[in-house]
């Protein structure tokens, strides 16, 4: 059985993205630009229903759910604390006061520039 033996080649995400050609890269490009002005225009329309239900007291239950939902597959001994903790990151922040950084969502993602 060969052994592994760890490459200096390039990343994945250095090599695949130098192997594009410029029209497929112009494609993503156009995409991602397509894409972040539908996020724009949805945007819009996804905030008047959530500021109805913020009105109407049905936020909590909803985030409650989503917190369950996130922390179902938890150990059995750790699913409350799993909860807890899913719920504080989707549970709404206060506004940021003057001199405190404001809020940014803790999920982060990673992609190829």
């Amino acid at each position: 059985m060969p052994s592994r033996v760890r490459s200096s080649a390039p990343s994945t995400c250095t090599t695949s993205r130098s192997r594009r050609s410029p029209r497929s890269k112009e494609r993503l490009i156009q995409y991602l630009e397509r894409f972040a002005q539908d996020l724009v225009t949805l945007g819009g329309r996804i905030a008047l229903p959530i500021g109805e239900l913020e009105e109407r007291g049905r936020v909590e239950p909803l985030l409650r759910l989503a917190a369950a939902r996130e922390s179902a597959d938890a150990a059995p001994g750790d699913a409350g604390h799993a909860e807890r903790t899913a719920y504080e990151k989707w549970a709404p922040r206060p506004p940021a006061s003057a001199g405190s950084p404001p809020y940014t969502s803790p999920t982060t993602f990673a992609w190829c520039p």
